[in-house]
């Protein structure tokens, strides 16, 4: 509100709707954006997509694709936490996948994950 009646608001590079610098967060590369288009945005790649990586939205110089990514303070301060859990969750599985460990098994009670040896995997 304070921002508002000082004129210190700032363009969000999505919505374009004039946010206060506290409401707006920022890719690696400098863009700006409200909280409420990352959340949306990042609700959209990991949920709709089922994409980790949240790219900047915005366009680079001369075209093409920001190569900028967001923090983990910035997506802390904008998601909601089930959405950052989720999220980095996505991440993790991501990660195990990529590293082609053999005989990894997943517990279907708290889907902690382990590499199993045997034939029979306990969840400790």
């Amino acid at each position: 509100r304070r921002a508002t009646e000082e004129g210190a608001l700032i363009e969000c590079s999505c919505c374009y709707d004039d946010v206060a610098f506290e409401e707006m967060c920022q890719c690696g590369e400098g863009h700006l954006f409200c909280k409420e288009c990352l959340r949306r945005y990042a609700e959209e790649q990991l949920f709709g997509l089922q994409k980790t990586q949240l790219c900047c939205m915005a366009s680079a110089e001369g075209g093409g694709a920001c190569p900028g990514k967001f923090s983990d303070d910035m997506l802390s301060r904008a998601l909601p936490r089930k959405v950052l859990e989720k999220l980095q969750e996505a991440i993790f599985n991501s990660a195990v996948e990529e590293a082609g460990l053999e005989n990894v098994a997943k517990c279907p009670v708290c889907e902690m994950q382990a590499i199993c040896e045997g034939r029979e995997f306990r969840c400790p």
